[in-house]
């Protein structure tokens, strides 16, 4: 522990992760409390000032003086600490601070304030709250999930200007505080695995706020409905809704541009809007274990790789959708399905697609088989024998001027 520590004075990193501590070592705070400025400690250091030997290096295992650097990593997750103590407050220069999996009741929110950190993991603890004062200013990483009485986010959040990265999934929240939308550099949010919807589904100002989110993440909640400014989520790349109780896609979902998969097993939904066909980046669409009746036509203006409608109620599919030439992959088992045989539902995709396009108008269909020719690949170049050698077949190069000139001339002595 003491090597490790000499180390940290060097590094300013400090990993005692996975340890079985019981507390934080003392030396870790002591290495960063200061002396109090009275008369006697400024004796001190003005005698040190004068006694400082330049030509002194480290003795032993001590860094030089020059060397030494203030703690900005400490790491003591995976241990059995259950007190963070205030005195992490003398810890002036720490910017990430991992302390999860342990067994913490709650924070000390005025120290943690006053630190510069930028990165907070608290992650699978016994907390349940968070406090209202945190380094609101500085944060860009909070990680919070795995607290399961936690049931509710600090309306402060929204102070967060900084924050890019919210990870709060496998708690017990019901709800969210409205100033969450107000965190415009959220890029990443991880609420899955909660209670939302029981009491409230997302704040509608989510879907406006949140201009720069590509990752949403409210798997597992009972969610009844999504924001219906979702498609305000321009920048919005990764949607995952899975196992909530959701009944329909707002309409909006066409203005998701850059949306390239979204997630939606395990809900109650009963149609597919038609302005999903506006989605132009969508490559990955899942509405397994669903209610569909239908998968609409406006599923093949999209260049999907990856359809999964299994475990609906689908009786019918819109040959259109096999104008989708990009799908690699289509997924319809488990439907009342009667008008499209088993084999073809278990086969290749390819020979799905092909059925459907036979019951287009032929015009329709020569054109799907057209675009379809197109992302074939051509077939490798065949292969020349290793002893064969390349030669020039000069019968059927092209002519030089002088040469056509001398036959020109033989021509006319003829």
């Amino acid at each position: 522990m003491d090597r490790m520590l000499l180390t940290s004075q060097a590094s300013g990193q400090l990993n005692l992760r996975g340890r079985s501590l019981l507390e934080i070592p003392r030396a870790v705070f002591q290495a960063g409390a200061g002396e109090q400025d009275n008369h006697a400690s400024v004796v001190r250091r003005r005698q040190a000032i004068e006694s400082v030997s330049f030509d002194a290096g480290g003795k032993g295992d001590n860094p030089n003086w020059w060397e030494v650097r203030d703690l900005t990593t400490l790491i003591v997750s995976h241990n059995q600490i259950a007190v963070l103590p205030e005195d992490v407050a003398v810890l002036t220069a720490l910017e990430k601070l991992d302390i999860g999996h342990n067994r913490l009741t709650k924070l000390p929110g005025e120290a943690l304030a006053s630190l510069p950190l930028r990165s907070l993991d608290v992650s699978n603890n016994q907390l349940t709250a968070l406090p209202q004062m945190l380094p609101w200013q500085t944060l860009a990483q909070l990680m919070c999930g795995g607290n399961r009485a936690m049931r509710a986010l600090p309306g402060a959040l929204g102070e967060c200007a900084r924050l890019a990265e919210l990870s709060a999934p496998d708690c017990q929240l019901v709800g969210l505080p409205a100033s969450l939308a107000r965190c415009v550099q959220l890029v990443s949010l991880d609420l899955s695995g909660n209670q939302l919807g029981v009491s409230a589904d997302l704040p509608e100002g989510l879907a406006t706020g949140l201009v720069n989110l590509r990752e949403l993440n409210v798997a597992r909640n009972r969610l009844v409905s999504l924001p219906n400014a979702l498609g305000a989520m321009r920048a919005l790349v990764r949607l995952d809704c899975r196992e909530n109780q959701l009944r329909s896609l707002p309409h909006s979902v066409g203005g998701c541009s850059s949306l390239a998969e979204m997630y939606l097993g395990q809900n109650q939904i009963t149609v597919i809007p038609d302005s999903i066909g506006d989605c132009h980046s969508l490559r990955t669409l899942d509405f397994s274990r669903n209610r569909l009746r239908a998968l609409p036509g406006v599923l093949g203006k999209i260049p999907l790789g990856l359809l999964d409608a299994s475990g609906n109620e689908l009786a019918a599919v819109a040959p259109e959708l096999g104008l989708c030439t990009t799908l690699r992959r289509l997924v319809l088992d488990g439907n009342p399905l009667r008008s499209i045989r088993q084999s073809l539902l278990t086969g290749p995709t390819v020979d799905l697609l092909a059925h459907l396009r036979s019951k287009l108008p032929e015009e329709l269909a020569s054109e799907g088989d057209s675009r379809l020719a197109s992302f074939m690949p051509l077939p490798p170049p065949a292969a020349r024998p290793p002893s064969a050698s390349f030669e020039w077949d000069t019968s059927r190069q092209p002519q030089t001027q002088q040469h056509q000139q001398g036959q020109q001339q033989g021509q006319r002595q003829q």
